[in-house]
């Protein structure tokens, strides 16, 4: 196995946890949005020295989310 065990991200020296992240995205106002879970992961890049983080969100189907499910997608492809 290979990486951390105490859940602790640290891409580009900036240290952080998944909590930092989900504390912001599940909430209220996001849940309204049609962000129902997150997950957030650290991938570590060719050679180990630096870890991306990436995000998952699963976005509920419902009437009307059409649009906002399309600009997560934009929003997501341009990061």
């Amino acid at each position: 196995m290979l990486g951390r065990s105490d859940g602790v991200l640290n891409p580009g020296g900036i240290r952080f946890g998944p909590t930092d992240i989900y504390s912001v995205l599940e909430n209220d106002e996001y849940s309204r949005l049609g962000v129902e879970e997150t997950l957030v992961v650290g991938l570590m890049v060719e050679g180990g020295a630096d870890e991306k983080v990436i995000l998952f969100v699963k976005v509920s189907i419902s009437p009307g989310l059409g649009d906002v499910r399309a600009d997560y997608r934009c929003g997501v492809l341009r990061s």
